[in-house]
């Protein structure tokens, strides 16, 4: 109620404001010549909830995101202008919420893209039409290959290669990320058994994933098709696991290691509570987010921070990892900030398995980057 009063004063008596269901609403401008009237509108509108709303003795935040759609320019019918300022509306939100995104007609095709994406990711498991690439993990004292992350690639059909920034969300979005990740541990600990000997291989784990119930019988069943011993398996995930039910997640980790499987924290440094998580649960592995790698040559306090967080998860047992190392200035300050491994494009590039074989075959623990390398 208090949304749709705000709403009605920012537009004229003739204009019609109505509640389409849940927290969508729509609005219609009549007469209005264009969009240079439209927007200083929508403009109003937003202003008007960045305010709280007053429910009883509470004060409950909200907010507003817009799509605008203009008659006749974007659409025949009712239907084609809502449909339209419906994809507005999507880009608003993709854009950050609190703004007013006006229709064009690449948000059409980013839709039929996006759908395309959804249709392609219910068939592709079934149509091997994923692969991995491995990209190494190199301990910094012996310079020796210690373990290999898997990463998801997928062909499309039709759209050729898709990113998986790109369809790991819709994957979410839709639930096949089940599916597909459970043909991702199957296939990891596949070729872990297979062609990496010794080394422990790293899978990438969503929150959405790791809440399903069979989760944790998923992975021993992986576990037990392959063959590999749980010790070379490591499950990375990001402190998103903790934001629904930190006390649920706890419960399936401890279930994990209990398997004899190996957790990462990755990305660590990126969330607002981090250090709450090393407290509750005994991780093996930590990994420095890139971001932070990459300030590490022009920022003194990121040194600082880093030095910190490694000095932190060592006091407790984990390794830290390094990702995202790209440049020999990075590795050296790594190293001497006391990280223990690195990964990134300076050791190697994301390898298919074969190109991932030659490349260890060839490894020469003595050919560790130095700067003077470089002149």
């Amino acid at each position: 109620v208090a949304a749709a009063e705000r709403l009605r004063r920012c537009v004229r008596p003739g204009d019609v404001v109505a509640r389409l269901g849940g927290d969508e609403f729509a609005v219609l401008l009549g007469a209005a010549p264009g969009p240079e009237a439209v927007l200083p509108v929508a403009e109003r509108m937003v202003a008007e909830f960045t305010q709280p709303c007053a429910v009883g003795e509470r004060k409950i935040p909200v907010g507003l995101s817009i799509g605008i759609a203009l008659l006749p320019e974007h659409g025949r019918d009712v239907d084609d202008v809502l449909g339209n300022a419906d994809l507005a509306l999507y880009e608003s939100k993709e854009g950050g919420r609190g703004r007013a995104t006006l229709y064009a007609p690449h948000l059409g095709e980013r839709s039929r893209r996006r759908a395309a994406i959804e249709q392609g990711l219910r068939e592709a498991v079934a149509r091997g039409e994923f692969m991995l690439h491995w990209q190494p993990r190199v301990d910094l004292d012996g310079w020796r290959m210690t373990g290999a992350e898997a990463l998801l690639r997928w062909q499309h059909p039709v759209l050729g290669r898709v990113g998986p920034a790109e369809f790991i969300t819709v994957a979410e979005q839709t639930g096949t990320i089940a599916e597909i990740g459970a043909w991702v541990l199957r296939e990891a600990c596949r070729v872990a058994a297979t062609t990496l000997p010794g080394l422990t291989v790293s899978v990438n784990v969503s929150a959405l994933q790791l809440r399903q119930g069979d989760f944790v019988a998923g992975v021993r069943d992986a576990l037990d098709l392959s063959g590999l011993p749980a010790a070379r398996l490591e499950i990375e995930l990001t402190e998103s696991i903790f934001i629904d039910d930190a006390n649920d997640a706890m419960a399936v980790l401890r279930r994990l290691q209990q398997l004899g499987v190996r957790i990462a924290l990755d990305d660590f440094g990126t969330g607002y509570s981090s250090l709450a998580y090393l407290r509750r649960f005994p991780f093996d592995t930590l990994k420095i987010d890139r971001a932070f790698v990459r300030e590490l040559t022009s920022r003194q306090d990121t040194q600082a921070i880093v030095a910190a967080m490694t000095q932190l998860a060592t006091s407790l047992g984990m390794r830290v990892v390094a990702e995202g190392v790209e440049r020999v200035d990075e590795l050296d300050l790594v190293a001497r900030l006391g990280c223990h491994e690195v990964q990134g494009y300076l050791v190697s590039v994301p390898r298919t398995e074969t190109e991932f074989g030659r490349l260890r075959g060839g490894w020469d623990a003595g050919a560790r980057p130095h700067a003077p390398a470089l002149h």
